[in-house]
């Protein structure tokens, strides 16, 4: 099964319709339970109806409709509308559908299949439908500019309206733009399209939710459920060294990309995700008094209602691998007051003798996750990672010395044993997550024939040298041809600036470049560390939320030099600027391009000279690959121009008549996002003063290629 995700909607990925209505008994009856939660949280106070669906339902998809048809409900009711028949809402939801608009989809919550062949977001041509629920639906989508296979993510028409599941959907977007880690699902775009469609445009994955895979596989082996657990808890540790909590990892919210030694996990579903210090904005988008998430799988903090912190994200993990060894959660669903009392007073049932192959070690280390009071279990989703390996006999992974990890064992309440609290706070383990957190990469779509991504590493050195290889290219050694030919120029209807010329070949050892510039996000990391200033465009000390992956800009040349010496010493490579050739044979490929596509200016192959006055995304980019130099390197022609390692400098007979201010300054190269056409070739230069900070210009990395 092919699909992107199955957070907000049934277990069936082939259901196609936002609703399912009674077109056979099952159905029928389906809908008749619909009809009996929702009449009967109406007559709960607003603050508790979203808790009591989620007790009262027998599955994922009822409680969702239930929470949809009560979003509505709410939403008419603050315009004095409420009071609709529920007959005749269950008519106009099954109903066939009679037009193909997103007009209709937004007033009717008409099928999701009938946006099917239409263009969200005025860029997202939708091509089929991978699931549906209460929420949203999820579909495979192609841009219409590019031909990008994606997964888009809609949110009911008519719950856009509804400010509390707007607030929600936006989110999730806010959440996902923030987490770039190789276990998070990457998130492409959002936004709100002139037709009334609410998006998030997503990687396309290959696989299914656990939630699948418990259902047709029962159990899953302790050696695999462990693998899950710990790169589950390597993607929430990355979210929490952010502020950000989860507050509903569940089953459906891990999608697993492979099989058996294979897997590789992608967590989904930030929607109610939550900020510790609410750098966003505000940490909170449900109603004073509405628990949020899914009652199995929450917290006994999280069901009364307290105020939570990661440690809540680390007992969801528990029950999570509880329920991979033993097939079922450790308590299971049934009156709320009965549930809530087992969840807050009773202890789960052991694990070891019950499960075949769950060693006493690996129960321990479950339970811990599981224990009532947060001080019992462990601190951090680390500290859970390294225990969970280690009780399947493993001591690879999870970053850190493995010796300084806290004692293996069932919890002080279990064994009396003297309770360890371990904060990360050492700048080395803090470089070290953030390093796994910086990471993005995109799984796409099997079904296209493109690899599916490497596996994830889980050695601290094969985890450098992964993300390495992913993030960039061995450009090989060689004669590259640098500057401008007068002749070809002249040809080309170029005409050289004096500093370009004369062309002249330069001798390249082997080299590595990045593919992209240096984000804010891996900035970020630098100054946390280092305690440097961060660029004053940020406003503070971090990045605001939802700019983490543009590229840094307001650095100096020695803010870029001191920052690859920072992570040269971190990751054990020999990072640098690259210099001035190398920059520009990157950029003009072996066959020496004016531009890195070709001859030929092509505005629509480049981000410049338009008229937006910012930078995108370092993976971002409208024209999709189209801007790819032959090497593989993208954004050199828009974007952000970039440092180089080389002080200025004139071309051996260059008739460029230099002046004293000249000879102080550092090489930079490229365009940015408001260059003309000859400032976009690949063989322009520019210089500035070392310590210039300008908003435009940022940089990326070379690298002496590693030894494996």
């Amino acid at each position: 099964m092919t699909n992107a995700e199955q957070d907000d909607h049934g277990d069936d990925p082939n259901d196609t319709d936002g609703v399912r209505h009674a077109t056979d008994g099952a159905k029928s009856g389906t809908w008749a339970r619909v009809k009996e939660i929702f009449g009967d949280a109406l007559e709960l106070p607003v603050a508790d109806r979203e808790l009591f669906v989620w007790t009262r339902s027998e599955s994922a998809e009822i409680a969702e409709e239930v929470l949809a048809m009560l979003a509505n409900y709410e939403q008419s009711a603050s315009k004095g509308t409420a009071g609709f028949d529920i007959g005749q809402l269950g008519t106009a939801l099954a109903a066939d559908p009679s037009s193909t608009s997103f007009d209709d989809f937004a007033t009717t919550d008409a099928p999701a299949s009938d946006l099917v062949g239409r263009v969200v977001g005025d860029k997202y041509r939708i091509d089929r439908v991978l699931g549906s629920g209460g929420m949203g639906a999820v579909f495979a989508a192609t841009h219409v500019h590019n031909g990008k296979r994606v997964a888009v993510k809609v949110l009911h028409g008519g719950l856009a309206y509804n400010p509390t599941m707007r607030d929600r959907f936006v989110r999730e977007a806010h959440v996902l733009a923030a987490l770039e880690h190789p276990n998070i699902v990457e998130i492409h775009d959002s936004g709100a399209g002139g037709d009334g469609s609410v998006y998030i445009a997503m990687a396309l994955l290959d696989g299914r939710t656990l939630r699948d895979r418990l259902s047709s596989d029962g159990p899953i082996a302790p050696g695999i459920a462990v693998d899950v657990a710990c790169q589950t808890l390597d993607a929430l540790g990355a979210a929490h060294e952010r502020g950000v909590i989860h507050r509903d990892v569940k089953p459906p919210n891990i999608f697993l990309l492979g099989e058996s030694d294979a897997i590789r996990v992608k967590v989904l579903d930030f929607g109610i995700a939550k900020f510790e210090d609410a750098q966003d904005g505000g940490g909170e988008i449900t109603r004073e008094g509405q628990v949020p998430g899914t009652p199995q799988y929450m917290s006994p903090e999280q069901l009364r209602t307290e105020p939570l912190d990661v440690r809540s994200d680390l007992y969801s993990v528990g029950t999570v691998l509880y329920e991979m060894l033993a097939g079922n959660p450790p308590f299971e669903h049934g009156d709320f007051l009965a549930f809530a009392a087992q969840v807050t007073r009773d202890a789960p049932a052991e694990l070891t003798g019950r499960v075949p192959g769950v060693s006493r070690e690996l129960s321990d280390a479950c339970l811990r996750l599981l224990e009532k009071n947060p001080d019992d279990r462990y601190q951090t989703a680390l500290d859970a990672a390294r225990a969970l390996a280690r009780a399947v006999g493993r001591r690879e992974g999870f970053g850190g010395d493995w010796d300084e990890a806290t004692a293996d064992g069932p919890s002080p309440a279990r064994r009396r044993l003297r309770r360890r609290r371990v904060l990360v706070a050492s700048a080395t383990l803090a470089a070290g997550l953030a390093a796994w957190a910086g990471v993005s990469f995109a799984i796409r779509s099997a079904e296209h024939g493109e690899s599916a991504g490497p596996v994830v590493a889980t050695d601290p050195r094969s985890a450098v040298l992964a993300r390495f290889d992913r993030d960039f290219i061995i450009v090989p050694g060689g004669t590259a041809a640098i500057g401008l030919d007068p002749e070809r120029a002249a040809a080309a209807g170029i005409t050289p600036d004096p500093d370009e010329t004369p062309a002249h070949a330069v001798e390249l050892g082997a080299f590595a470049i990045a593919r992209r510039e240096v984000t804010r996000s891996e900035y970020a990391e630098f100054v946390a560390a280092t305690g440097r200033p961060a660029p004053e465009s940020w406003g503070g000390d971090r990045p605001a939320a939802g700019t983490l992956n543009l590229p840094v800009t307001d650095v100096s040349w020695n803010d870029a030099v001191d920052y690859a010496a920072w992570r040269s010493e971190r990751d054990g490579i020999r990072y640098r600027l690259p210099t001035e050739a190398e920059w520009e044979y990157a950029a003009r490929g072996p066959d020496g391009r004016f531009y890195p596509w070709g001859d030929a200016w092509d505005a629509a192959r480049v981000y410049a000279n338009l008229t937006v006055d910012a930078p995108m995304p370092v993976d971002g980019d409208p024209t999709g690959t189209s801007d790819l130099s032959a090497f593989g390197a993208a954004g050199m022609a828009g974007n952000v121009s970039e440092w180089t390692a080389d002080p200025f400098h004139l071309y051996p007979r260059s008739r460029y008549q230099a002046t004293a201010g000249d000879r102080d300054a550092v090489m930079v190269r490229g365009g940015r996002f408001n260059s003309k056409p000859p400032s976009c070739r690949t063989t322009y230069r520019q210089w500035f003063p070392p310590t210039t900070k300008d908003r435009r210009v940022g940089f990326r990395l070379a690298a002496e290629p590693p030894a494996t």
